[in-house]
């Protein structure tokens, strides 16, 4: 077993636009990917757009991850050195990269050919139940690793 990477998820390798940790994740941000999932299974498109996640979860409830929870992905966005977002103020004007693990939910859906955008990105059942088991094993993976709760109240969160 290796630290941070996910054992029921499946493995997306060669992403290269995340930077490695240490990173002790406090918190979550979940994302609508605005696509498929079938594209989030690709490198080349997390390295194209010069953006990564921790995971990406489809419709049906498949999982897949892209960076290891213990390194920081850029979901949240590059932030540049002058920032006016009151939760990166908060954190001391820390990105939001280096302390959140995130997740991309698929919200396209193709029906005879035609793709459709999920209103209001709505999980399926199947989602929910696989972001609450993702969620669950980072607890307890941050918990196992590095003996720190992940989902902490305080200034640091």
């Amino acid at each position: 077993m290796t630290d941070g990477l996910c054992p029921f998820a499946t493995q997306v390798y060669g992403v290269t636009s995340f930077q490695r940790g240490p990173i002790t994740p406090v918190g979550f941000c979940d994302h609508a990917a605005g696509g498929f999932l079938s594209t989030m299974r690709q490198a080349t498109f997390w390295n194209g757009a010069g953006v990564s996640t921790h995971f990406a979860i489809g419709r049906k409830g498949e999982v897949i991850q892209m960076v290891n929870i213990f390194d920081i992905a850029f979901a949240q966005g590059r932030l540049g050195p002058v920032v006016t977002w009151p939760p990166y103020d908060a954190m001391g004007g820390r990105n939001p990269n280096t302390y959140l693990t995130s997740t991309e939910h698929e919200d396209a859906e193709s029906i005879n050919g035609v793709t459709r955008f999920i209103p209001g990105s709505q999980w399926t059942e199947a989602q929910y139940a696989a972001d609450l088991r993702v969620k669950r094993w980072c607890v307890d993976e941050v918990w196992r690793v590095r003996g720190a709760s992940l989902l902490r109240f305080g200034v640091d969160s």
